[in-house]
This record gives structure tokens, C-alpha cells and sequence, in this order.
């Protein structure tokens, strides 16, 4: 293969990153938004804590809704994301279900603290769900929903603590996400790949170095950016540029030093502790960066799951189909409170 090609193949690896990065040239020329979103900082929130993961990186973590509540649903974000991601859910749901609702960063994301390189694993993420389940969720109930990344840390959680499935996770929503490795044979994105190992030896070296030089990172990543792009190009600006500040923030290191796990990602067989409660399965049919074959293969592996694949919709669907992922989240809460589901839970 000619070094050219190496090159090419390369750059196209790391703009998975890109993951990252919203194909705004076009959406920019959408006219005004017809709602606005002011920051998920914004947002009502009744808690705000900090869990120690078992590495001792600082997890942020925010609730609404009461901590004596029949159910908590817990919400964990994607890669190159934070908890504003799911915004719109923040802002809607708590007006529609007495539920609490949990949202945290994960490590090197958002508020919560730096990770080593060598904890930014799909493994470590599954610990870092148990600690907050463990420290904001000891008991009762809990339904837990994820996107993309997310999705793949809750089924870390399943392989990691399959007890937990059967004695406290009453439902699972898994949104925009896979089992295994996300598009490998197009995107190399192993710890082999030599760019990838060169860029996380930058980034360990002198991170501020990588951050001050991340436009021309971005220039790589550039031939893949369309990977995350919103599947609706009438998806509103203010939207598009919403999620454009929330990924702007997340450090160059982060980018690199999640890639290698998320090309070896790998967690089928977790999925039959997933197996045997509520479960939900969206994924839009425009996404590029997980899609919808990888919705596929998880719905076979859980046949009883509601499988719905979104016309027109791409990788953000929480952000880009708000209404549809909040009423499928609400359909999920009342099928897991259900009396059928309240007369198990009872008898076991």
C-alpha cells in the first residue's frame, strides 16, 4: 500500500474523532431555530454531587425529581458529548413522569475530573456507571438509557454486574449505539493504527500542546465529520450549533485517547443479561457513525426489544428527534411500572 494511501486511510481514522464534529457548513444556512436552547446549565436541577469512581477520577452528577421516587432513570452520554446532550430530556421530561432522572459526565467529558489514557476503556466506563448507581441508586429501581457511547457502558455494566439486571435494572433504552466495534472495516481505529498511537503519545506528552493545536487536527478529521452529522438537514441552527459548542469543549486528549476502545468494542454476549425486561432500540437510518446494522444485530441478540429505526434521522437522535426519543422513553417507564411488572418484581 503506498504511503499515500496510508495517509489517507489515517486521516480517515482519526475523523471518526470527528465523531465529534457537525457538518455546520450546511446546516448554518437553515434559517432561525423556531425554539431555542439556552444550556443545559441552565436547566432546573434539584442535586448536584460528585461520585468517585474506583480510580478515584471525580464523576459530576445531576438529578431532578425527588430521591424517594418509585423509579430512577440514569442518562449516560456518548463520545466527544456531556450531559447536554440530552437536553431537550432534561427540560421535558420532568413535567411528564415523577420518576428522577439522573445525569452524569463521564471521565475526560464535560465537568467530571481527567482520566489516565489507560482507563479510557469501555470497561472502566461500565465501573464508572456501577459508582453512580452505586452512590445516587443503592435500591429500587432503575431504567437505564444510553447513547452511542453510553449504550456501549451499559452493556460494560451487564457483562461486569449481570446481577444487577435481574435484582435492580428494570428497563434499558439503547439509542444510536452497537455491541462491537463501530465500523472497523472502514475506519481504523485500533491502537495499531501508528497516527492513532503517535496522537496519544502527543497528547500524553504535552496536552495543552494538542488542545492549542486542534484546528488543524480538525482539518484531518475533516473527509469523515458527515459521520455525526444530523441525518435532517432541516435540523435547527441553534441546535447544530449547540451540540457544535458542547463537542468544541471536549479536550483533544479525550478524542484520542477514546478511539482504540471504541474500534475493539466488543460486547455481544453481554447482552443476554440485558435480556428479559423492557428494552428499546432506536437508531435513525441516516446514521453513519453507528448504523442501523449495528441496531440490527442488537435486536436480533434481544429479540423482545421494540426495535425502531427513525426515517431520515441520524447519530443525535436525542437532540435531532426529541419528541420521538422522550415518548419512547415515557412508553419504556410505563411499561416497566406496569402492574404485571410491579406483581413480578413483588413476588421476586
Amino acid at each position: 500500500m503506498s504511503g499515500w494511501r496510508r495517509a489517507g486511510l489515517a486521516s480517515g481514522a482519526v475523523g471518526v474523532a470527528a465523531a465529534a464534529t457537525v457538518h455546520l457548513e450546511a446546516v448554518r444556512r437553515l434559517g432561525a431555530s423556531p425554539y431555542t436552547v439556552d444550556g443545559f446549565g441552565l436547566l432546573p436541577v434539584d442535586r448536584v454531587s460528585t461520585v468517585a469512581a474506583d480510580d478515584g477520577v471525580p464523576l459530576r452528577v445531576e438529578e431532578t425529581g425527588s430521591p424517594d421516587a418509585p423509579l430512577t432513570v440514569v442518562f449516560v452520554h456518548g463520545f466527544c458529548l456531556n450531559m447536554g446532550s440530552w437536553y431537550f430530556q432534561r427540560r421535558d421530561l420532568p413535567q411528564r413522569t415523577d420518576a428522577r432522572l439522573v445525569f452524569y459526565d463521564q471521565r475526560s467529558h464535560g465537568r467530571s475530573g481527567t482520566s489516565d489514557a489507560e482507563n479510557c476503556t469501555i470497561d472502566q466506563l461500565g465501573r464508572d456507571l456501577q459508582a453512580v448507581l452505586r452512590t445516587v441508586a443503592p435500591t429500587g429501581p432503575v431504567v437505564l438509557v444510553g447513547h452511542s457511547m453510553g449504550g456501549m457502558t451499559i452493556m460494560a455494566l451487564a457483562r461486569q454486574r449481570p446481577e444487577l439486571f435481574d435484582s435492580q435494572i428494570a428497563g434499558v433504552a439503547f439509542i444510536a449505539t452497537a455491541a462491537n466495534g463501530m465500523a472497523p472495516s472502514r475506519m481504523s481505529l485500533s491502537a495499531r493504527n501508528p497516527l492513532i498511537g503517535a496522537l496519544r503519545w502527543a497528547g500524553n506528552l504535552g496536552p495543552d500542546l494538542v488542545q492549542r493545536g486542534r484546528p488543524p487536527v480538525n482539518v484531518l478529521l475533516a473527509p469523515i465529520v458527515r459521520a455525526m452529522s444530523y441525518g435532517d438537514r432541516t435540523t435547527s441552527r441553534t441546535v447544530v450549533e449547540f451540540t457544535e459548542r458542547m463537542i468544541a469543549s471536549t479536550p483533544a486528549k479525550t478524542v484520542f485517547d477514546f478511539l482504540p476502545t471504541l474500534a475493539d468494542h466488543d460486547e455481544l454476549d453481554a447482552l443476554g443479561a440485558v435480556a428479559g425486561r423492557p428494552i428499546i432500540v432506536l437508531c435513525g437510518d441516516a446514521d453513519r457513525l453507528t448504523p442501523y446494522r449495528h441496531t440490527a444485530v442488537i435486536g436480533k441478540a434481544l429479540a423482545d426489544a421494540r426495535l425502531t429505526r427513525v426515517p431520515g434521522a441520524g447519530h443525535l437522535l436525542q437532540l435531532e428527534r426529541a419528541t420521538l426519543v422522550n415518548g419512547a422513553v415515557l412508553d419504556l417507564i410505563t411499561e416497566v411500572r406496569g402492574p404485571r411488572r410491579r406483581r413480578t418484581a413483588a413476588r421476586a
